[in-house]
C-alpha cells in the first residue's frame, strides 16, 4: 500500500485537512469524490457524525458492509450517533471535534499501524 486512500466526510471546508493528509502521503478525497468510494472502498475513513443522520448512516453502512474500513468518527459534545453507527467499534475510533489537521494525520497513521500496515511516505 503506497498511498493509502482516505475518505474524508466532514462538515465545512475540508481544504486544510486534505492538504495535511496529502502532504503526509495519503490519497485523500472529500465531497463528491468521496461518493465514488463505493466503487473503490478506501483504506481508511473519517466520518463527521454531525452531518445529516441519513448521510452518516449511508456512509457508515457502505464502509462496513463487506470488510470493515477503519473509521474515525468525529463527534461533538452533543452529537447523537444514528442507529447502527459505531457498531463496528473494533475497527472504529471516536474523536472529539474539533480535530486539527495534524492530529487527524497522526490518528490515521495510528490506525494504519494498528492494522499492521506501513505508514505512507511523506511527499513534498
Amino acid at each position: 500500500m503506497d498511498r493509502p486512500t482516505v475518505l474524508l466526510a466532514i462538515a465545512g471546508d475540508p481544504t486544510q485537512h486534505l492538504t495535511a493528509l496529502r502532504a503526509a502521503g495519503f490519497d485523500a478525497e472529500a465531497g463528491a469524490e468521496a461518493d465514488a468510494a463505493s466503487a473503490h472502498p478506501p483504506d481508511l475513513a473519517v466520518l463527521d457524525c454531525d452531518l445529516p443522520a441519513t448521510r452518516v448512516s449511508q456512509l457508515y453502512e457502505m464502509l462496513h458492509s463487506d470488510a470493515a474500513v477503519p473509521t474515525i468518527l468525529l463527534v461533538g459534545e452533543t452529537t447523537e450517533l444514528p442507529p447502527g453507527v459505531g457498531s463496528g467499534i473494533s475497527h472504529d475510533e471516536v474523536a472529539l471535534k474539533p480535530v486539527p489537521p495534524e492530529a487527524l494525520v497522526y490518528r490515521l497513521q495510528a490506525l494504519l499501524i494498528r492494522g499492521g500496515q506501513h505508514l505512507p511516505t511523506e511527499s513534498g
